[in-house]
């Protein structure tokens, strides 16, 4: 593969890389999108954490260190509740109890 890469012209492998790089930037938009949608058209509500899911995660070093991702129960429209846990964690457990938006 590396003798297929060195055989080409930097003109060719200056295209390769930029396909590769607007294919990387393609996929990235998408979420960003559709993030940007819903906060901009979404409707705001207070949540209450309910709990901490605890994740394990393993260092190169052979260290473990742990982090935390809320666990969040909220009212949606139609007095429909929602439990969902978020995709972002912290070292510390989040108070149960406290109020989010």
């Amino acid at each position: 593969m590396a003798q297929a890469w060195d055989s080409l012209s930097w003109h060719a492998r200056g295209m390769i890389l930029a396909a590769y790089g607007a294919t990387v930037v393609a996929i990235g938009l998408v979420p960003a999108l559709r993030t940007r949608g819903l906060l901009k058209g979404g409707a705001a509500v207070q949540g209450v954490v309910v709990g901490a899911k605890l994740e394990t995660h393993q260092a190169r070093d052979g260290s473990t260190y742990y982090s935390y991702r809320p666990v969040v129960r909220f009212g949606a429209p139609g007095g429909r509740q929602v439990v969902f846990t978020s995709a972002l964690g912290s070292p510390r457990s989040p108070p149960a109890g406290s109020v989010t938006r």
